[in-house]
């Protein structure tokens, strides 16, 4: 046990100063510069999630305040190797950081209810730390100098938020950080409900370096190799030429300063080979307008709410949330004797056909709200669908069902009143019905009428009325007939007998002859019997 709380000490020590943060796929189990792939929480839980040194898994950071419970992951967080996945479930930790080390390309944090965490540091040390952000839950970053913060060390590392799940970013300083990455581009990616919310690439070229003997020197790279130089012109004053000298530097120091390793070049007069050098990619959320670095943000889904109207009616939405470019339904519905006198988008006032309207292109949330007001119904109109000659379904099809026969009740003023509506048909026929949103089914079992009719169509009434009061009713009119009889279906008789699936026959004794007479029965889409002419043909007979 001494030697694991050792190993879980020095893993604690190593995420405590900033060496293990961040992704890990193809490396998972790999061990680099003593530290392994490994999710871990400080600050807060002090657990270890996952760790590819099977010794540390499961293990608290911290070996010296160990208890039973302590032992016990906290509830919401499991981490699935095979998927490469960390499920965060209601995972409600406020102060804890959530560590990742060499988590892979690959890595994914899934949502799935309302989870927080302080911050998320990912340090792939160029083996790969990625985050993509999925499920369809939501977190919140609600305390860090930087939420969301990886170090790349020139491995392409990104951070990914696809559209379903709600993330809400607020920091004292960077929203989002992917520093040292080697993507030139798409290293954050996200869908934001703040459309003045852009990732912005901090690099640049570094241009003039000074050396730790005070010199300075151009910076330049050697493509390839990885190294920083410094360059330094001067003229040849018998050629009248310039020429270079080109230096290997070393680490910078922690006042700025570059030490000079050795001289690889001296008074050449090509130095093409070497280019300007440059920071590495870093990448971080800006406001678009200011291009200052956002501190906060809010991420995917936007926000659909309906106010409770204050009497006479009901006020839904399709969905209470949607991803940018989306659009929501909103159905203003009045109650019995009231009507709906406004409804507003944001505060701003819309125009709803039969109390429906709806909000499209949505680039933030949305607030609806409805008043109704007491009114008495006065008329009642009906409006057709476009289309109303309606076929009957062939036997065995599924029944029709046509578009609905909108009824509208309004008062003296003409705008709509909440009201029972009853809508009928007539004549009552087997298989033709109207349900309470207008829409007509009709089944096979209408052909009967529809034959009654002969070659006119059974035309049939619709009615609406409203439901206790003398308001003339409203009709319409809509027609049945069957569709234009074909050839549909074949069955054959032997002998007069009508056949099966399959005809079996005995192959008759030497010299004697067996005779059949087969015939055929056509029938109609309708199950009536045709005549037809019939083409008699035989495959080929098995050897």
């Amino acid at each position: 046990m001494k030697g694991k709380k050792g190993i879980c000490l020095i893993l604690c020590l190593l995420l405590l100063t900033g060496l293990a943060p961040l992704r890990a796929a193809a490396v998972c189990g790999e061990q680099v510069d003593g530290v392994w792939a490994s999710i871990a929480l400080t600050g807060g839980a002090n657990k270890v999630l996952f760790s590819a040194d099977g010794e540390i898994e499961n293990q608290i950071l911290y070996p010296g305040e160990q208890t039973a419970s302590q032992y016990i992951l906290p509830p919401g967080a499991v981490y699935d190797a095979a998927s490469n996945t960390l499920n965060l479930t209601d995972f409600d930790e406020p102060t804890a950081n959530l560590v990742l080390t060499m988590m892979g390309g690959d890595f994914k944090i899934r949502l799935a209810g309302s989870s927080r965490l302080a911050s998320i540091c990912s340090d792939s040390k160029g083996r790969g730390g990625s985050i993509t952000f999925c499920g369809d839950g939501a977190l919140d970053i609600v305390g860090s100098d930087t939420a969301i913060h990886v170090r790349a060390g020139g491995a392409p590392d990104f951070v990914r938020i696809e559209p379903q799940p709600r993330i809400t970013l607020s920091s004292s300083g960077s929203a989002i950080r992917v520093y040292d990455t080697a993507l030139a581009d798409g290293a954050i990616v996200f869908d934001t409900s703040d459309p003045q919310l852009t990732a912005y690439d901090a690099r640049r070229e570094i241009g003039v370096v000074t050396t730790t003997e005070g010199e300075e020197l151009e910076a330049r790279t050697l493509p390839g190799s990885g190294s920083l130089y410094g360059q330094k012109d001067d003229k040849d004053f018998e050629t009248e030429q310039i020429v270079s000298s080109v230096y290997l530097l070393g680490e910078k120091t922690a006042d700025g300063l570059y030490p000079v390793i050795e001289e690889v070049e001296h008074g050449v007069t090509d130095t093409s080979a070497y280019l300007p050098a440059y920071t590495p990619h870093d990448w971080i959320l800006v406001e678009t307008n200011s291009g200052a670095t956002a501190s906060q943000a809010r991420f995917a889904r936007f926000t659909i709410s309906a106010e409770t109207p204050a009497e006479g009616g009901l006020l839904s939405v399709s969905q209470t949330e949607a991803a940018r470019g989306g659009s929501v339904e909103v159905r203003a519905v009045p109650r019995e004797g009231y009507k709906l006198v406004s409804l507003t988008v944001n505060g701003e006032p819309v125009s709803a056909a039969n109390g429906v309207y709806v909000i499209g292109g949505i680039t933030a949330d949305q607030t609806v709200a409805a008043v109704f007001a007491a009114a008495t119904p006065e008329s009642i109109r009906l409006t057709p669908p476009e289309n109303t000659s309606f076929l009957v379904p062939a036997d065995g099809a599924e029944p029709f069902v046509s578009e609905p026969f909108a009824a509208a009740v309004t008062d003296g003023a003409g705008d709509p009143v909440g009201a029972a509506v009853r809508l009928s048909v007539s004549p009552e026929t087997e298989g033709v019905s109207i349900d309470a949103e207008g829409r007509v089914t009709v089944t096979n079992a209408a052909k009967t009428a529809a034959e009654a009719a002969g070659e006119e169509a059974l035309v049939c009434m619709v009615t609406a009325e409203v439901v206790g009061t003398e308001i003339p009713a409203a009709q319409e009119s809509f027609r049945i007939s069957l569709s234009e009889r074909r050839a549909a279906l074949v069955r054959l008789t032997r002998d007069g007998e009508a056949l099966g699936e399959s005809d079996s026959l005995t192959i008759p004794a030497a010299g004697e002859t067996t005779r059949q007479r087969y015939g055929a029965l056509v029938y109609d889409q309708y199950g009536a019997l045709r005549e037809e002419t019939v083409d008699w043909s035989a495959g080929d007979w098995p050897v």
